[in-house]
C-alpha cells in the first residue's frame, strides 16, 4: 500500500501573484482590489490539497488493483485437484483436517470403515498417511510413491476408496520430505529400510503387500531383499534401484511379485522387467499405451490387473 502524508507547516509561502498559473486581475475601478479569476492563498492552499489528496487515492486503489488483478492471473496451485509440472501431473497437497484443529494421529484414533488421514511419529519423522479401513481386512496394502507425486494421487485415482469396496485395508504414505511428510536429511539405505520397518510397526501392519513406483524403489528394493517374510505380496511399477543387488541375491525370495510397467516406458520400466524376472515367484505385466507412471494414466487398466493380484493372493 503506499500511503500519502501531508505535512502542513506555516513557512509554507504562496507568492500572491500565482494562483495555480492565473494572474490576478486588476480592477477597473481604480481601486486596485482583485477580484474576477484571480485566487487568495487559502483558496489556492485548499485546491492544491485536495489535488494532491486526490493523486494519493488514485495511486492507492490504482495499486492495489493492479496487485489483484496479478493475484488472480497467477496459477492457483491448490484451486485444482492435480498440476503440471514438466509434463508431469502433480497432485495438490488436501488440507488438513482443522474439525478439531490438528490432524489425526494413528496412535490415538480408532479406525471407522472410510478413509481417512493421519500422522504418525516414525524415529521422531512425523509422517502423513492416508488409510481406507475396514473391519477384518482380507489382506493389507501399503502404496509407496514416485519423485514428482505423493500419497493423495492414490485417492485421486480412486485406489484408495476400491480397497476398502474389495475389503482390503490401505495404507498411502507420504515419504519423507515429500508431500505433508517432515522433511529430513537425505537417508541411507539402511535407514529407508528401517523406516518402513517401524511405519509397519507403528500402524500395526504385518505381512503387507507393498506397492512401490519409481523413486519409492530406494525403500523399497532393499526392504524386499531384506524383510521378504514382512511382505505377502509386492508390486513394484517401474521402480529405481532395480539393478542394486546380483540376481542370486533376490532370485530365491518366496514372494508373489507382479512386475507392472506401462509399454511406453523404455527407461526404468524395461530396466526392472531386466532385472526383477529373475525372481521366481514373479511375472510381468504391461498397461498399453502406457508411459513411466502407467497407473495414473490408465487407472481403470491398472485397478484391473491390480485386484487380479490381490484376489489371487488370498487364494
Amino acid at each position: 500500500s503506499i500511503h500519502c502524508i501531508t505535512v502542513v507547516s506555516d513557512t509554507v509561502h504562496i507568492p500572491s501573484n500565482m494562483a495555480l498559473g492565473f494572474q490576478p486581475k486588476k480592477s477597473h475601478s481604480g481601486g486596485g482590489g482583485r477580484r474576477g479569476l484571480g485566487f487568495n492563498r487559502t483558496t489556492t492552499f485548499g485546491v492544491a490539497v485536495v489535488v494532491l489528496a486526490s493523486l494519493c487515492i488514485f495511486i492507492y486503489f490504482n495499486v492495489n488493483l493492479s496487485e489483484k488483478i496479478n493475484f488472480e492471473s497467477q496459477p492457483r496451485i491448490f484451486d485444482s485437484p492435480r498440476r503440471k509440472f514438466g509434463g508431469i501431473v502433480l497432485a495438490r497437497s488436501p488440507s488438513r483436517n482443522t474439525s478439531n484443529g490438528n490432524m489425526t494421529s494413528a496412535l490415538t484414533t480408532g479406525c471407522e470403515e472410510g478413509v481417512r488421514q493421519g500422522t504418525v511419529n516414525v524415529d521422531k519423522i512425523k509422517v502423513f498417511y492416508r488409510e481406507s479401513c475396514v473391519d477384518e481386512p482380507k489382506l493389507t496394502a501399503l502404496f509407496l510413491h514416485g519423485m514428482a507425486y505423493t500419497s493423495a494421487n492414490w485417492e485421486t485415482i480412486g485406489t484408495m476408496e476400491k480397497m476398502r469396496e474389495h475389503g482390503y485395508r490401505a495404507v498411502a504414505v507420504d515419504l519423507p520430505s515429500y508431500g505433508q511428510t517432515q522433511g529430513v536429511p537425505p537417508l541411507s539405505v539402511e535407514a529407508k529400510v528401517e523406516f518402513l520397518l517401524k511405519l509397519m510397526e507403528n500402524l500395526k501392519m504385518d505381512k503387507v503387500v507393498l506397492i512401490s513406483p519409481s523413486m519409492s524403489g530406494m525403500y523399497s528394493i532393499p526392504f524386499f531383499k531384506n524383510h521378504p517374510d514382512k511382505l505377502s505380496g509386492f508390486v513394484p511399477v517401474a521402480p529405481v534401484n532395480s539393478d542394486k543387488y546380483l540376481p542370486e541375491e533376490i532370485a530365491d525370495i518366496a514372494v508373489q511379485t507382479m512386475i507392472l510397467v506401462g509399454s511406453n516406458d523404455s527407461g526404468l520400466g524395461q530396466a526392472s522387467i531386466k532385472n526383477l524376472k529373475v525372481i521366481k515367484t514373479s511375472y510381468v505385466e504391461i498397461i498399453a499405451d502406457a508411459g513411466h507412471p502407467c497407473y495414473i494414466e490408465k487407472p481403470n487398466d491398472f485397478h484391473e490387473i491390480f485386484f487380479k493380484f490381490l484376489s489371487d493372493l488370498e487364494k
